[in-house]
């Protein structure tokens, strides 16, 4: 049961980087507008990732590993080794692993998901933003220990605007009413919280709805957590990424990047030379190709039970 897991926590690599447990504030009000600001597109380059966030994270004096730890986390964050990354993708899980209450987490998130700009949002950007929401956090948590089978965000969304025309768009306030009393969001979304204080004016277990999401009792579990170098938890030894990751601080990390050197990741022909000269120019990443990503990840995994 998602509830008795404890909390969720960041990758090492990631904590390593000083990117977890930011303050929800300062990624909505500061990171997010600057980021925009400096990358207009939603994909970014490793290049680019590692400057904007040297430069965020030395202004609130949390710089730890620095660039190294950086450029680790990037890689984390891009297991394909396409060397880009989606912007959505990225804070999404940076604002759900961030300090701070869950509506200002959701609220925020629903203004970064609502790409026509009218404080709106439709059905396939709320299907976009559970989905990016998950394959984010899959790729930056430990042990998430939470399912998200290929169709469950597009399934969620439909429920979500049941009711509705294909057309018609959910307002902020019925965006909140909507997660507020959602038992499957709201039993996933317990994972991150760190207090009680985070949950405070939001409706009780007693007030909240519960779906049968078919979606859920499709698939087998599945092991989600990624592997991660010096971190080792109960769940990863039962599940044997504990080995690897003693197998990995052993090699040491020369040989994670002669390993790294000896498959080259792979580029757009178009970006080959930008990639090989160090420029920060990002990648464009266009609306529609982000609005077509493919729908899977980690985030929810309860349907109902207490």
């Amino acid at each position: 049961e998602a509830s008795q897991q404890g909390r969720v926590e960041p990758t090492a690599v990631l904590e390593r980087s000083g990117l977890a447990d930011i303050p929800t504030e300062t990624i909505a009000t500061v990171w997010w507008p600057q980021f925009r600001l400096r990358c207009p597109r939603f994909g970014v380059n490793a290049a680019v990732f590692e400057s904007f966030f040297t430069s965020a994270l030395k202004e609130l004096g949390r710089s730890r590993g620095g660039q190294e730890a950086l450029q680790r986390a990037f890689r984390s964050l891009d297991p394909g080794g396409r060397g880009v990354i989606d912007a959505l993708e990225l804070f999404a899980a940076l604002t759900w692993l961030s300090r701070g209450p869950l509506e200002s987490k959701a609220s925020f998130l629903f203004r970064v998901f609502d790409l026509s700009g009218r404080s709106r949002i439709e059905r396939p950007a709320l299907a976009l933003l559970l989905e990016r929401s998950a394959s984010g956090l899959r790729k930056s948590c430990t042990c998430l220990g939470l399912q998200v089978p290929e169709g469950l965000p597009h399934a969620i969304a439909a429920r979500a605007f049941a009711g509705r025309g294909v057309e018609e768009e959910m307002s902020p306030a019925e965006f909140s009413q909507w997660w507020w009393r959602d038992g499957v969001l709201r039993r996933s979304l317990e994972r991150f919280v760190a207090g009680p204080s985070e949950e405070e004016g939001l409706p009780g277990e007693e007030e909240w709805h519960w779906e049968t999401y078919t979606e859920l009792e499709a698939r087998e579990p599945v092991a989600v957590a990624p592997v991660t170098p010096g971190r080792e938890s109960n769940g990863q030894a039962q599940n044997g990424q504990a080995e690897e990751e003693r197998r990995r601080e052993d090699e040491g990390e020369e040989a994670l990047e002669a390993e790294r050197a000896a498959s080259p990741p792979h580029l757009p022909l178009d970006k080959k030379a930008e990639h090989e000269e160090g420029e920060e120019d990002e990648e464009e990443a266009p609306v529609e190709s982000v609005m077509e990503g493919e729908t899977g990840g980690d985030m929810a995994s309860v349907n109902g039970d207490a």
